[in-house]
């Protein structure tokens, strides 16, 4: 981008009158069309990418789905597998509740809630750029590239609880900063609400409200007394819900959070969570066939783009300041979260059950950090560099542009790829071509079969044949007692079929997730394996089917 048309962007401004600055409010309506129309077009690529086999499935989907249908039957927080629902925050199944309680389908409500979601997203993160920037067009492009991410479009393309959790990420730092602005306790009383809907949307929440107290405490202008009375009432009232909930999972369950920090942790070191986060920010761009050195290299070089933007802003000693600017601009409250955000997740990965630090972790962070990263240019554009320092300005300007642009093409170009595969054979999981066609299913769907029923897929066993009729997993071992223990206990409590999937389908059709799983069988330490159904000998385990794709057994009674 020439000097010329990085100078005219100063021309690109507002005259309207401010009276929050940088907090989103739909009062600018000249500059609220086009943010409009571009969520919208969001919502509508979403809904057209599901619109063949639905919004993707995954066993957290069932999980969900599963809680939820307990929630309206009066039954409690009750998985699929029959088991207590504590390894996540309630706040998500209740939600689909709320909705299934009216008789919808919970998989489709859920597939247009997310689209909704994603819409807002979209609009809420362009309306506070709009707010908070010089350069009106830097608005259009944040919510360009909220449109085209990967991460947000991946995440809302399944029926999971991470769209719900953006969405409360944002509104609380939205409501936050408003007050941290002068907006009155209103919206002191917003952000309380909205921290404790993320913490008991995922656990990961929590460092919202971590974030919310810190800014509170970091006022310049506030006396301590006050400091320390506001960052005590919201931290402890958005920590209320959650507290409850962790008290309930102890009271049924033993254990406040599942069994996130038991002994069957994923084992990833925090090096390699910090490996696996690079993978999962250059992966989704690049093709298969590009080596990962080169994926190293551009992000390094990004890195390195966006720290000279930093030095150049703080290094440059003359500069206009926006008259509209604040005590508090939206990069602090996003920024302390980010930070604190990818912290807790890289540095707990080896030690919970998560599996990969992959898109789906880092997506609720991807709205913040590009508020950060585009406040961060508005300010740097603004900047009144002279002499050699407006010569790196420009270069370092154009580079930032020319990235943000190439990100946007790429994820564009990655996105129609995805959307023309979920047309033709479904997204991901259950909700497929592959899941459709499975011959195991077709026999159950019309056969049926009796309970206690277990296999070594018992979400797609539950959600495409035997709901509301309860599935339990085959165990996962690393040594053959816990299978001999665990057969002996079904055969004196009468004996039970297994369904046996020879064939997985349940990873996407998508390069991304591709190469994450092929990553994550090659390095996780402790890879475990199912018990043996088929070595057991005919006396206890007959097959009762012969499938292409699966066996269903029966085991006998002591």
């Amino acid at each position: 981008m020439s000097a010329v048309s990085l100078d005219n962007m100063h021309k690109i401004t507002t005259s309207a009158t401010k009276t929050h600055p940088w907090l989103p409010a739909v009062a600018t309506h000249r500059y609220a069309w086009p943010l409009a129309v571009i969520a919208l077009l969001a919502t509508a690529h979403l809904l057209i990418r599901t619109s063949t086999y639905g919004v993707a499935i995954n066993a957290d989907s069932v999980t969900y789905i599963s809680t939820a249908e307990s929630l309206i039957n009066g039954e409690g927080l009750r998985t699929f597998s029959d088991g207590k629902y504590v390894n996540w925050p309630p706040a998500f199944p209740l939600l689909l509740a709320a909705i299934g309680v009216f008789g919808f389908d919970l998989a489709e409500a859920g597939r247009l809630l997310n689209a909704a979601i994603l819409g807002v997203v979209v609009f809420l993160v362009g309306l506070w750029l709009h707010r908070s920037s010089r350069h009106r067009a830097l608005a259009l492009l944040g919510a360009v590239s909220m449109a085209t991410s990967l991460p947000l479009c991946h995440v809302s393309s399944y029926l999971i609880s991470e769209p719900a959790f953006i969405l409360f990420i944002l509104l609380a730092l939205t409501t936050l900063a408003r007050f941290l602005n002068g907006d009155g306790r209103a919206a002191f009383v917003a952000a309380i609400a909205f921290a404790g809907l993320a913490a008991t949307t995922r656990y990961l929440g929590a460092t919202v409200i971590v974030a919310g107290v810190l800014m509170l405490l970091f006022r310049r202008t506030v006396p301590m007394s006050a400091k320390l009375k506001d960052a005590l009432v919201y931290g402890a009232l958005s920590s209320l819900p959650l507290a409850l909930s962790m008290l309930r999972n102890q009271m049924v369950s033993g254990t406040p959070t599942g069994a996130r920090l038991e002994k069957d942790a994923s084992g990833f070191t925090v090096f390699d969570s910090l490996v696996q986060l690079a993978d999962t920010v250059y992966i989704g761009l690049l093709p298969a066939s590009v080596p990962n050195w080169v994926g190293y290299l551009l992000l390094a070089g990004a890195i390195l783009v966006g720290l000279g933007v930093v030095l150049v802003c703080v290094g440059a000693t003359k500069h206009r300041t926006p008259a509209h600017s604040t005590e508090t601009p939206p990069i602090y409250p996003c920024a302390v979260f980010s930070g604190i955000y990818l912290a807790v997740l890289v540095t707990t990965a080896g030690s919970t059950t998560e599996e990969i630090v992959g898109a789906r972790y880092l997506a609720p962070v991807f709205a913040p950090l590009a508020i950060v990263a585009i406040a961060l240019l508005d300010r740097f554009l603004a900047l009144e560099a002279r002499g050699s320092l407006k010569a790196i300005k420009r270069a370092l300007a154009s580079l930032a542009l020319a990235a943000a642009f190439a990100n946007i093409g790429l994820a564009s170009l990655k996105n129609f790829q995805l959307t023309e595969k979920s047309l033709a054979s479904g997204y991901y999981g259950y909700n497929s071509q592959a899941w459709e066609r499975s011959a195991t299913i077709a026999h159950l769907r019309t056969y049926g079969i009796a309970a206690p029923i277990y296999s070594n897929d018992p979400a797609a066993v539950y959600y495409l044949a035997t709901a509301p009729m309860r599935v339990k997993s085959v165990p996962h071992v690393i040594d053959s007692q816990k299978c001999a223990a665990w057969l002996r206990r079904i055969r004196q409590a009468g004996g039970a079929n297994v369904v046996w999937f020879h064939t997985r389908y349940v990873w996407p059709h998508s390069e991304i997730v591709a190469q994450d799983k092929q990553k994550l069988i090659r390095s996780r330490p402790n890879n475990r394996q199912f018990c043996d159904i088929d070595a057991l000998p005919s006396s206890i385990a007959t097959r009762t089917a012969e499938l292409p794709d699966g066996t269903i057994y029966r085991i006998a009674s002591a």
